[in-house]
């Protein structure tokens, strides 16, 4: 009798450390990580990773129990080589409906892949001085994106990574899109202008991470140690202006681009003389901005064109109104405006106002910019 109970006491002391140690193993293979995420549940697979990578996540993160048996369980499933892309779990969820999960996305992914490379391009150029109400225009009418889904886009700050992106601006404590306080698009001025090539369709997302990747290139790699950001986003909003109202329409030739960028320069200078006394700017461009009419002026006549004192324009663009920057850019201003709005002219000017061909005459006093004003309209009327 005392034989056998030994033999069951010797049974039992192998025997619980083997159900323990299986139902570990177990539990490790099949079993749900008592801390587990809930809910949808994303991770990143970069190139060159694999299951191994991705199971070292999933532990991390408490999402499986073991990064070693998931490896194993992976092989006996025989999943799919893993894409490049985005990855959506629905968890709790054990490691073998995890494989499942996992899987699928792989499949998902590909498909997506292949979808691509089967739509259609198409090549559109969003010239210097355009805003974005121009591109949202051509892109719509080329088929690529609505224009709704733009605006709308385009007027929602939490779009935007600030992290990926980040000269752009703090986002504005009122509602983009109501002229009435707040500027109209959040993103204005750092489209940057160029040829792009976007699919047919393309998102929203897609078409300004685009733009916006090449603003950071052509130009925030370039100017992100002069100064804090808030001076650059001012000197953004000088550059759309200074591209506005600088605009030639003929005569440039490469013997007159010194003069050009000259004025570029002076009308920045001016622009930031008018602050420092206390002058408004006093920019058609900027009051007409947002609206679909012109301010109408003593030098050019408009066949549609409403006075200052019109409701339209009563908003933080008129710089008629306001001893300040306006609240936001106006178009995508070229890199040489940009230079220029980073590096004004050292000048006295006040005043300055342009013929029909975007020639700039400039005047230290209101008598010298009356005399001028004379002059732009005997040169207009024989153009």
């Amino acid at each position: 009798m005392k034989s056998n109970i030994i033999k069951v006491v010797v049974i039992l002391f192998v025997l619980i450390p083997v159900i323990f140690i299986g139902s570990s193993v177990y539990n490790d293979f099949y079993g749900i990580d008592k801390d587990s995420p809930s809910g949808e549940y994303s991770f990143d697979v970069s190139s060159g990773e694999g299951v191994l990578e991705v199971s070292q996540k999933l532990e991390k993160d408490n999402v499986i129990r073991n990064s070693s048996y998931f490896e194993i369980l992976s092989k006996t499933n025989e999943i799919k080589p893993l894409q490049v892309g985005q990855y959506n779990l629905d968890l709790p969820a054990k490691p073998t409906e995890i494989i499942s999960q996992i899987d699928s996305e792989t499949r998902r992914i590909e498909k997506e892949i292949a979808d691509i490379g089967n739509k259609p391009t198409i090549n559109i150029t969003f010239n210097e001085g355009w805003s974005l109400d121009r591109m949202i225009d051509k892109l719509d009418s080329e088929g690529v994106a609505t224009k709704e889904e733009l605006q709308t886009f385009a007027q929602d700050p939490s779009k935007f990574s600030i992290e990926s992106f980040e000269f752009l601006p703090e986002p504005l404590n009122c509602n983009y899109g109501d002229l009435s306080n707040c500027a109209k698009y959040y993103p204005e001025g750092y489209l940057y202008p160029d040829t792009y090539s976007f699919f047919v369709p393309s998102t929203p997302a897609e078409i300004y991470t685009k733009m916006l990747a090449n603003f950071n290139t052509k130009v925030w790699s370039q100017y992100q140690n002069q100064g804090s950001k808030e001076d650059f986003h001012k000197q953004i909003i000088l550059a759309s202006v200074i591209e506005r109202e600088s605009g030639r329409t003929r005569g440039i030739t490469e013997e007159s681009a010194p003069e050009v960028s000259l004025e570029r320069k002076q009308i920045a200078s001016s622009l930031l003389n008018r602050l420092e006394n206390n002058i408004p700017w006093q920019s058609n461009v900027t009051v007409n901005y947002g609206t679909d009419f012109n301010l109408c002026e003593q030098t050019i006549e408009f066949d549609s064109c409403k006075f200052l004192d019109d409701p339209e324009f009563q908003t933080l663009y008129n710089t008629y109104q306001i001893t300040d920057y306006p609240i936001g850019p106006v178009t995508s201003p070229s890199i040489d405006n940009i230079d220029a709005a980073m590096n004004p002219a050292d000048t006295s000017y006040i005043f300055f106002v342009a013929d029909n061909t975007g020639k700039t005459y400039f005047a230290e006093t209101d008598s010298g910019h009356l005399q001028n004003i004379e002059k732009v309209k005997q040169i207009n009327s024989e153009l």
